[in-house]
């Protein structure tokens, strides 16, 4: 395919400035990273990207700080303090930082309405009150993003709950409250609408794995996306790979996800070559001895940012594609070659069969429908010869 960076196109949509310096200006001034996202016309995804990349999140945590100054009480002392719990505990970075923007926009709604920061205070009264304003209130939180001015996600409004209802659980457990009292027990559960899992007809995977060419960019991007596939790895496992993290003679490997917990990847025959030619074409760049398997035509690591800016480019297939997506075809092909389910367990690092089944379920039904004469207990009872099974959907249904 030949991907260029992005930051050089993002400069020159704003007038070539540099973007680093762009960047750090609108954080200080207090720009929230919906807003970023309208201003540079990109995904919240790459935004916290371009954090990371520029090594602003320092910068951001402090402008953030600045929208709760002033805060005090007894009930933000105790945040911090079930913030510092959890990594004690060694939560992941990003779910610490989740929590605390949450945390920072229920401190800045208590302000703003003049609520008392107190554990007094924490009842199901004020959290009713709060998810309220996060469902009906535009724009939210002091902001004027396009996101603060839609109404939030059902899904959004959900992990404020559970948020809300984890603090209250840790409160319980330091004997802050009484066992039994979370006051967020007592919010109404928020419900989402149940859909099938997000697919891609195999037409458009096949179209998108022929699309790549052999430069050095083509055969990292192709090397990425088959990876993505192969193994069923998460973002964020795809990003840490380093270049010695396989055997690419046997195909094994270990490496750490979700929930640091370490998972062993045997890679397939197909996808070990397709890692030689591109190990091969990689040798021959800048640095390339710095350790990290995927690098740029510069020998600059090649980060979470740059794949999912590769990764949403394949949106000109006329299909939403995004890096979590391929995780779910990983499992539609495991389940539609009937691998029994702790096998896919095993094969995509779960523990529970739960989101294995939410996954497989919108891939087997279509072979199944299509066999549905087969399937009928009418034949059984009415004593009715099956029909032969009809052309199955597919996945190209």
């Amino acid at each position: 395919m030949g991907r260029k960076s992005q930051i050089p196109e993002l400069e020159a949509k704003l007038g070539g400035v540099s973007l680093k310096h762009w960047f750090s200006e609108r954080i200080k001034e207090g720009k929230t990273p919906s807003e970023l996202k309208e201003l540079m016309g990109v995904s919240l995804s790459q935004v916290y990207g371009l954090v990371n990349d520029f090594s602003l999140k320092d910068m951001m945590k402090e402008a953030r700080k600045a929208m709760t100054t002033g805060i005090q009480g007894e009930l933000k002392t105790l945040v911090d303090d079930y913030l510092k719990y959890l990594e004690i505990g060694n939560r992941s970075k990003k779910t610490i930082g989740n929590m605390a923007n949450s945390f920072g926009n229920f401190f800045w709604w208590l302000n703003e309405y003049q609520r008392p920061c107190t554990l007094a205070n924490f009842t199901t009264s004020t959290l009713n009150d709060f998810i309220y304003y996060c469902k009906t209130t535009t724009p939210r939180f002091g902001g004027n993003s396009a996101p603060s001015r839609r109404p939030m996600k059902a899904i959004t409004a959900k992990s404020y709950r559970t948020q809300l209802h984890a603090f209250g659980a840790w409160l319980e457990q330091q004997g802050k409250i009484g066992r039994g009292q979370n006051p967020v027990d007592l919010v109404p559960r928020i419900k989402q609408e149940k859909r099938d899992p997000e697919d891609l007809p195999d037409s458009v995977v096949k179209a998108i794995l022929n699309s790549f060419d052999e430069s050095f960019d083509g055969l990292r991007d192709k090397s990425i996306i088959m990876t993505f596939i192969g193994t069923g790895m998460r973002l964020a496992g795809v990003e840490e790979l380093k270049i010695d993290t396989f055997d690419l003679e046997t195909g094994r490997g270990k490496t750490v996800e979700k929930g640091n917990k370490q998972r062993t990847i045997v890679l397939s025959s197909t996808l070990r070559e397709q890692l030689k030619n591109y190990i091969a074409a990689r040798e021959a760049i800048p640095n390339a001895d710095n350790g990290w398997l995927w690098l740029t035509r510069d020998g600059n690591r090649f980060t979470r940012s740059a794949i999912k800016m590769m990764v949403n480019e394949l949106k000109r297939f006329d299909k939403k594609v995004h890096p979590h997506l391929f995780r779910k075809l990983f499992t539609k092909a495991l389940v539609e070659s009937n691998t029994p389910i702790q096998h896919i367990m095993t094969l995509g690092g779960w523990n529970d069969p739960q989101l294995v089944m939410y996954y497989a379920q919108a891939y087997s039904k279509e072979k199944h429908w299509a066999e549905i004469d087969q399937y009928s207990p009418l034949n059984r009872y009415l004593g009715v010869k099956a029909a032969s099974p009809a052309p199955a959907g597919g996945s190209d249904a």
